[in-house]
């Protein structure tokens, strides 16, 4: 990872966001308030906002803890990121597809 590459922490420690010196893709703290109805519901997430603005981003890498099986956030990732390590504690990065 360079200076210049962005990180996605979706649902893992947002702790890393300050060990590895860089800032949130989005404006939620923890991004998993996005990937489940009740909170997106209650929050009034507009989900497909938040997609073009983790998309703006451009990523290199995303930090995922466990798996993520939903409507908007899985066909992204498959699409657009493969599997570069699985790390301790049930954590996987995923790097973009170039």
């Amino acid at each position: 990872m360079t200076d210049t590459d962005d990180v996605f922490i979706v649902n893992g420690p947002q702790i890393l966001y300050f060990l590895l010196e860089k800032s949130p893709v989005n404006r939620y703290i923890n991004p998993s308030l996005t990937l489940g109805d009740s909170h997106r519901n209650a929050l009034e997430i507009d989900i497909e906002e938040e997609l073009n603005q983790i998309k703006a981003k451009n990523s290199r890498f995303i930090i995922i803890s466990g798996e993520i099986h939903n409507d908007w956030f899985y066909p992204f990732l498959h699409e657009n990121f493969e599997l570069f390590t699985k790390l301790e504690n049930d954590l996987a990065l995923w790097q973009r597809i170039e």
